[in-house]
């Protein structure tokens, strides 16, 4: 039997005083309660009795009498869910999954999830219920991906997608998350060292890249900017501020999509919203660019390219071969954003500037990712305090 108790003090309808008592002190009258409502009442879980306790903020006990209906039903569907479990084949949880998913996260973020269950667990699990399998199965699971020789990095980020979708179906139909019960792999830890070029080889790469003014532009903008470089394809020539010789960064550019072959959406996080001073050596080199836009009827769509973006292959393979050209050693295009950061450390920026910069969530993200740039920027100040 449900109990419905009603919070806060009780007022009396004469005298309009507040009181914690059913009868008025003053003049006698009952008293009505004037908080929200509750309801405690008795039910069924797993075959055992528990007692729930239902504080929605209810405002009347018809209101609480409602909410308490509800859940009894919710509950009665998810009992059922749980007893027709066994009919749940794998693909079929991951359709549904995939559907809740798609309201909260970012196409991009599906479309990671996509490729990851297509070349890493579906065909593994394919036409099995996921209520029969054991953790015996996802430990041979783990050890085919290990046989792949795929890195302990990308190892993390697929049990991590697993770990999704289990969760997932545990909280709808109540199926424990066996993975969870798998210790994580012992993987051993490679000390790898973080790779940029300094202002010297910075200096030979622009000797070899000055006679292409779409790459010299882009490069360098890249290397004096510190961009991602999906924000930094994603610009127009409308971005770029001459008055006050900023960049509006409010975009972003992916290729993983379905719908198309690139789109355009928001940028990592609401940090990466920012805008960006620009050094001269850049102010510069985009009016340059700007004028050659122009003489040579380029449309201004995107900064980088015309009416589309610039493709990643091309711009990838340009980098490499300016790389070679100017005999350094070959990095990702992304490392000339650590570029960017090992450049403002060592020349004295803060942390919070280099955060604010870079578009990071938290100047800790900044911290922990060049900590050791910090600390090899901290050792020259000391020296600087010691010659005072």
């Amino acid at each position: 039997m449900a109990e419905y108790i009603q919070r806060g003090k009780r007022r009396c309808p004469s005298c309009k005083i507040e009181t914690t008592k059913k009868q008025c002190p003053q003049c006698g009258h009952t008293t009505v309660g004037s908080g929200d409502w509750t309801v405690r009442f008795k039910t069924y879980e797993n075959g055992k009795i528990v007692y729930k306790r239902l504080s929605n903020h209810y405002k009347t006990k018809k209101d609480a009498e409602q909410g308490m209906m509800l859940f009894l039903e919710q509950q009665k569907l998810r009992n059922s869910q749980s007893q027709e479990c066994s009919h749940l084949s794998f693909e079929s949880a991951y359709e549904q999954f995939i559907h809740t998913k798609q309201n909260d996260i970012k196409e991009s973020s599906v479309y990671t999830f996509d490729t990851i269950f297509r070349n890493y667990i579906t065909p593994y699990f394919k036409q099995k219920n996921i209520d029969q399998l054991t953790k015996l199965d996802y430990l041979n699971w783990l050890n085919t991906l290990q046989q792949r020789k795929l890195s302990p990095k990308y190892m993390d980020v697929i049990r991590g997608t697993m770990q999704n979708l289990l969760n997932w179906v545990e909280s709808i139909y109540d199926i424990p998350n066996l993975l969870n019960k798998l210790p994580k792999t012992k993987k051993k830890v490679i000390n790898t060292e973080m790779q940029f070029y300094d202002l010297e080889q910075w200096k030979k790469f622009q000797n070899a890249v000055k006679d292409d003014i779409l790459y010299d532009t882009l490069f360098n903008f890249q290397y004096f900017m510190g961009t991602r470089i999906g924000e930094a394809v994603a610009l127009s020539d409308k971005d770029i501020d001459f008055q006050n010789n900023i960049v509006h960064i409010t975009k972003s550019l992916t290729r993983k999509t379905k719908e198309a072959s690139y789109k355009i959406t928001t940028p990592k996080n609401s940090t990466s919203i920012r805008d960006v001073s620009m050094p001269n050596i850049i102010v510069k080199k985009l009016k340059k660019y700007l004028d050659w836009k122009r003489q040579n009827g380029i449309a201004s769509e995107f900064l980088f390219g015309g009416t589309k973006p610039l493709s990643d292959n091309t711009y990838t393979r340009k980098f490499r071969y300016y790389s070679l050209k100017a005999d350094l050693p070959t990095i990702r295009i992304h490392d000339l954003r650590h570029s960017h950061a090992s450049l403002l450390i060592n020349n004295g920026a803060n942390v919070m500037l280099v955060s604010k910069r870079l578009g990071h969530s938290t100047p800790t993200e900044t911290l922990n990712r060049y900590a050791k740039l910090f600390r090899s920027a901290e050792d020259e100040i000391i020296k600087k305090l010691n010659n005072l």
